[in-house]
């Protein structure tokens, strides 16, 4: 349409990117078994393996369990390498707390101690991945692998009928191991809009300047 064309001459492409351009949507059946028959091979055994450590899960959204799942985005940031750092305690309390109902969050424990959880956003029939991560211990029995399941279960109890797990980077090989955990859960890789900036060249070069300063 001569909208569109317009808004091809008028947007650019960054030269840095904030987020990938391609993400993995779930479809969520009526029940856990079809979920967990839909993943792949590997993650099937994954997540038995997760059930077998007697994971305890809780939804509860309380200061203590927001202080637990920042913990352990901390620590994942300690394991890998993250190219920007964690959120804070009062930067996901105050999320949670202004956006209620829509904000979801998961946690897994093992023997008392939090080891696994995600916040997901919820929207309609809709839920986005947004912040998720598992410590050392909850690696040694492969806690993310019964993570997704978990929220899956749930949020479809809540009205949700597809999972957004967010972007994926699959041109890029130090993001396999990330690429591979997405998709292993039997969604579909999706290409988006992506990102489009307006503006003459120095705020564009500015603007991309400062993403690429964040990731030095």
């Amino acid at each position: 349409s001569d909208d569109a064309e317009a808004m091809r001459r008028s947007l650019h492409r960054p030269w840095f990117f904030l987020n990938p351009g391609t993400s993995v949507w779930l479809d969520l059946p009526d029940s856990e078994s079809e979920f967990v028959q839909g993943m792949v091979k590997n993650h099937r055994y994954r997540f038995r393996q997760a059930q077998k450590a007697g994971l305890a899960w809780t939804h509860e959204k309380s200061s203590a369990t927001v202080r637990d799942f920042t913990e352990i985005l901390q620590a994942v940031e300690k394991i890998k390498s993250m190219e920007t750092a964690p959120p804070k305690f009062t930067e996901i309390q105050n999320l949670v707390d202004d956006l209620g109902d829509k904000a979801h969050l998961t946690l897994g424990y093992r023997d008392g101690k939090p080891v696994v959880g995600a916040l997901c956003l919820l929207q309609g029939h809709r839920g986005w991945y947004s912040y998720a991560g598992c410590n050392s211990l909850g690696r040694q029995v492969s806690a993310s692998y019964a993570l997704v399941p978990e929220i899956a279960k749930v949020v479809r109890w809540l009205g949700v009928r597809q999972l957004d797990l967010a972007g994926i980077s699959p041109r890029k090989k130090k993001y396999a191991g990330v690429n591979d955990f997405k998709k292993g859960f039997g969604g579909r890789m999706v290409s988006l809009a992506g990102e489009w900036e307006a503006g003459g060249f120095v705020a564009r070069l500015a603007g991309n300047l400062a993403v690429a300063w964040r990731r030095v």
